[in-house]
């Protein structure tokens, strides 16, 4: 049963999802950034919860709730209409069984929601974007233009690492999870005496988190991400996790080696009035940390951008 469950969520993502990449992803960071990657041999992933998107995964877990509330509804009534037969429950298998489908549904929606809201389930990420010199990328990550994007080229690298596209389309969403969920009735319905219900509903919150972290506002499509997401209880990655003061907040984040990824394919200087002075720096920084070196892999970006004036 674990191979049959495995093989319904592999198909799922293999649908939907991309996890090698057709061309170059790229990192954006600011200066400070991108000598603490080289400097360091690590890249950060931040707690989903912190990214610039302040929907991420609840927004999935709503999307979730509309697909499986109207099923919880249906159930309980159905649950309700063989009350007048209920004169002794213990005794009526009819009502033990939709009694015992409501509780497990109605257990899917509150845990997966509970261990989200209390932190206990927790995702980082390690974003990336097909744009190699994007203004909004610029403006949006690396101090207003004078930061770094770093290439790596992962187009023929074979990863361990749970890489994969995001997907800003809400319908491609809302069907996906109808198949999730189409999967976890069906995965119900065929439970049979050597099965664990507990198993089968992990199986089935699983699943989901397997998906929901890729998930992303469609007003966030121009950005074309790719990310690696890091995911597991609390207790298991608390001895991984960092603090770093933000602008507003304290914002956790935990490291990836750079060893886990393809080498660096370029290196993208942002639109900046020092944009000249910052590629010779980084020409001379590289020369001495890459052994792979070679000064075209360095480039200024193309885009007329001056900054704040």
């Amino acid at each position: 049963m674990l191979l049959n469950y495995l093989n319904n969520i592999m198909d799922i993502l293999k649908k939907h999802f991309f996890t090698t990449p057709n061309k170059p992803l790229y990192h954006y960071t600011t200066l400070k950034g991108f000598l603490g990657i080289i400097n360091d041999g690590e890249i950060w992933a931040t707690h989903i919860f912190y990214t610039n998107d302040q929907t991420e995964l609840n927004r999935s877990i709503k999307l979730l709730n509309d697909e499986l509330e109207p099923r919880i509804d249906t159930l309980k009534n159905k649950y309700y209409d063989l009350g007048p037969k209920a004169i002794g429950p213990e005794t009526n298998p009819d009502v033990l069984k939709m009694q015992d489908k409501l509780n497990f549904f109605e257990g899917i929606r509150n845990i997966i929601s509970d261990v989200v809201n209390d932190n206990r389930i927790q995702f980082y990420v390690c974003s990336f974007t097909e744009l190699d010199d994007s203004l909004s990328q610029w403006r949006g990550y690396c101090q207003d233009g004078n930061g770094i994007s770093i290439g790596f080229d992962f187009t023929t690298f074979k990863s361990r690492l749970n890489l994969r596209n995001c997907i800003y389309d809400e319908n491609l969403q809302k069907r996906m999870l109808k198949e999730l969920v189409d999967w976890w009735f069906n995965r119900f319905n065929s439970i049979n005496d050597k099965d664990s219900e507990s198993d089968i509903m992990l199986q089935c919150i699983k699943s989901f988190f397997k998906v929901a972290p890729f998930f992303k506002h469609p007003k966030y499509e121009e950005e074309a991400e790719w990310r690696i997401v890091i995911g597991g209880e609390e207790e298991i990655l608390r001895e991984k996790i960092k603090i770093v003061d933000s602008a507003y907040t304290l914002k956790p984040y935990c490291c990836l080696n750079l060893d886990l990824l393809p080498q660096i394919k370029q290196i993208w200087i942002g639109p900046s009035p020092h944009i000249s002075l910052n590629k010779l720096s980084v020409q001379q920084y590289l020369k001495s940390k890459l052994k792979y070196f070679s000064p075209e892999l360095v480039l200024e970006s193309e885009i007329p951008y001056r900054g704040r004036v």
